[in-house]
Parts: structure tokens; C-alpha cells; sequence
């Protein structure tokens, strides 16, 4: 994962979405490539392994960053779904609120009352909660719960 990245924003490089349906440079993706680097430097602590304790965990950091610089929408106060890249540059953002995104809490990548965080579950409970039943649709417009959503 250390060398899977984009050379110019230190993002992981496109692979598609948890639903298998877009190829691009998730916030998903980043967020779960952040909390195994972490976890990968941690065990190497543990068994006394320096130089990639050291390197792990300062790929992690690199990767966050860039999540905050380029897949945090601060207009909308929400991170993208995804963003593509071509040679360092964005060429294509998808605004589309999703719950996946979610994954900035669950792999620790933010702390829980980072601003950032505290929109972004704002925004995706405004958006994807499912009247009525309780929980989160995937994402805006889903196909599949769109008779189920708000």
C-alpha cells in the first residue's frame, strides 16, 4: 500500500467502491488503506521492526492529509464519494453523499469531533437516513432502496 499511491497527492490509486460499481480514488478506500498502514505499524512496533514502524506510519499520515486537502468538500461541509485522477490533478469529483464515507470513523483516520467529521455525519444523516425503517441507504439516489429512502 505504501507504494500504491498516486506520486503527487500520496491518495491510494483508483480501485473501485465497496459496491463494485465506480472506479476511482474513494474516501472509503483511503480511509481503510490509513487504519491497516496504522495497524501494520503497530505490529511492527510490537516486534521491534523500526524502519517500517516509522515508514508505515508516516505513509498513513501522508494519506490523510491528502484526504483533507482533496476529498474533503468544504463547501458541503461532507467528503466526496470519489475523485479522479490524472497525473496528480483532479479531473472528476462525485458529490454524491454516501454512507461508506462513514469510514473516516470507523478506521479511526479523524477523531469523532473533528469538524469535519461532525458535518460529514451530518450531512450523510440528512441525506441517507431511511424514514420510517432507521438506517442508512447507500448512497443519494440508490437503485436499490429508492422506494424505501426518504
Amino acid at each position: 500500500m505504501v507504494s500504491f499511491r498516486d506520486e503527487k497527492t500520496g491518495l491510494p490509486l483508483e480501485t473501485f467502491d465497496l459496491w463494485e460499481e465506480k472506479l476511482g480514488v474513494h474516501t472509503y478506500t483511503a480511509a481503510s488503506v490509513y487504519a491497516g498502514l496504522i495497524s501494520a505499524s503497530k505490529f511492527a512496533e510490537v516486534v521491534g521492526d523500526w524502519e517500517n514502524m516509522n515508514k508505515w506510519k508516516d505513509t498513513a499520515n501522508q494519506i490523510k492529509e491528502a484526504m483533507k486537502k482533496f476529498l474533503f468538500d468544504n463547501d458541503r461541509g461532507v467528503f466526496f464519494k470519489y475523485v479522479n485522477l490524472d497525473d496528480g490533478k483532479i479531473t472528476n469529483v462525485d458529490k454524491t453523499v454516501e454512507s461508506s464515507t462513514l469510514g473516516i470513523v470507523t478506521f479511526q483516520v479523524f477523531d469523532i469531533n473533528d469538524p469535519m467529521v461532525e458535518s460529514t455525519v451530518k450531512v450523510v444523516e440528512e441525506k441517507l437516513w431511511v424514514k420510517n425503517v432507521g438506517g442508512l441507504a447507500r448512497y443519494e439516489n440508490d437503485f436499490l432502496s429508492k422506494d424505501r429512502r426518504l
